[in-house]
């Protein structure tokens, strides 16, 4: 769990941040195409996130990323895809 959030501690920060920006209404004073970035940062890093967990949940563990090209599995394709396709998902949601 601690190993995880170590990992995602960028993420975990950015969205936090910028989610209280949005719901103090901080974000007011800026103008509109710097609150665009930061809800597609937002929305990208809670992707990220999301991509996270779904990837843990399915795969039960841990995947070693430092085994060759030819000798990847399937797992690894997946979750490389959960990585792109989810944030991908939620920045044009948005």
């Amino acid at each position: 769990m601690i190993e995880n959030i170590k990992r995602m501690w960028v993420e975990l920060t950015i969205t936090f941040l910028v989610t209280v920006l949005f719901l103090t209404h901080g974000y007011e004073g800026v103008p509109n195409a710097t609150q665009l970035v930061l809800l597609k940062i937002n929305l990208v890093s809670m992707g990220l996130l999301h991509a996270h967990v779904a990837g843990k949940l399915i795969f039960k563990g841990k995947l070693d990323w430092q085994v060759p090209w030819e000798m990847s599995s399937t797992a690894h394709l997946i979750r490389g895809a959960l990585y792109v396709t989810i944030p991908f998902m939620y920045a044009i949601g948005g």
